[in-house]
């Protein structure tokens, strides 16, 4: 199938999969259809990149991660939007100076994005509002990494974290509401 399949595969309206493959080192976002014909594939990291489904917008466009380098389409390090049928990318918005890990990417009611990152070098995590066009809306540091993120159908955001077990809470505008 040309590689190996490293995360969880998204679901687009038409039933085509959306998967993260790792090939030689290289991580690539690619789009199935129900048959497995590969319809597109796109390089969005030169390392190997895993463990989270990318998130599919209600227009269909594809949210993951991605990391700058030469031979990615991203621009620089961080989240990316692709087009649903060609794979090619809208805008991707930095969100860490340096090499990360990452949550996924949750979609709120009205489209915004959200994401928990982590500088791997000095352990401060954070999490991230985006909204659907590529622009940063709030950023709010937390306590630990955070694990996975939700929303609900008011805008507010959910967030586990990892180590300490919190369970988080915090409103659409990024005010950390109770844990």
């Amino acid at each position: 199938s040309g590689g190996v399949l490293r995360s969880p595969p998204s679901l687009a309206a038409n039933g085509d999969l959306i998967v993260l493959v790792t090939e030689a080192g290289n991580t690539s976002l690619v789009r199935k259809t129900p048959q497995g014909e590969e319809t597109w594939r796109t390089d969005i990291a030169e390392e190997d990149l895993w463990r989270r489904a990318p998130s599919i917008g209600i227009d269909g466009t594809i949210y993951t991660i991605c990391v700058s380098s030469p031979e990615s389409s991203c621009e620089v390090t961080g989240l990316a939007a692709y087009a649903p049928h060609t794979g090619d990318l809208k805008w991707s918005v930095g969100l860490q100076e340096t090499k990360f890990n990452y949550s996924n990417v949750a979609i709120g009611p009205d489209g915004t994005l959200y994401i928990a990152t982590n500088d791997m070098f000095d352990d401060v995590w954070v999490l991230h509002a985006v909204w659907p066009d590529g622009t940063l809306r709030w950023s709010l540091p937390t306590s630990d990494r955070i694990h996975h993120v939700v929303t609900d159908s008011a805008g507010n955001v959910y967030a586990t974290e990892q180590n300490t077990g919190n369970l988080l809470m915090i409103s659409a505008n990024g005010t950390l509401e109770w844990e």
